[in-house]
């Protein structure tokens, strides 16, 4: 069985930047974590959010195009799209922090032991 010296419960935002400091400081860590690292802002608010948000943007713009002279026909948004669009830049976002922190930790204090 394995044994750790701190075991973060969740991985938003507190959850793996405490992980990467106890490991940065040299102690064996663990985040239990069921969805994903990030939190609700990455997974599901903030960063979902504003990927609809940028498409709503998008199509207004181009509806108002004519009036800088550049005319475009009939603007629609598709949702379907915009939903799939939005939830790869989520999982991206937050699979960046799926690495190991310990890892990462000991890799730089190998290279500042050099």
């Amino acid at each position: 069985m394995a044994t750790f010296d701190v075991i973060f419960l969740g991985g938003g935002p507190a959850g793996y930047v405490g992980a990467i400091r106890a490991a940065q400081l040299g102690l064996n860590t663990a985040v239990v974590e069921r969805e994903g690292l990030g939190g609700t802002c990455v997974l599901w608010g903030c960063i979902p959010a504003k990927a609809l948000l940028e498409a709503a943007n998008l199509a207004t713009r181009v509806a108002h195009a004519a009036e800088f002279g550049v005319n475009v026909g009939t603007v629609k948004l598709d949702y379907g799209v915009a939903m799939k669009r939005k939830t790869p830049r989520a999982s991206s976002f937050s699979s960046r922090r799926t690495r190991s922190p310990g890892s990462r930790a000991r890799a730089r204090s190998r290279r500042t032991n050099q």
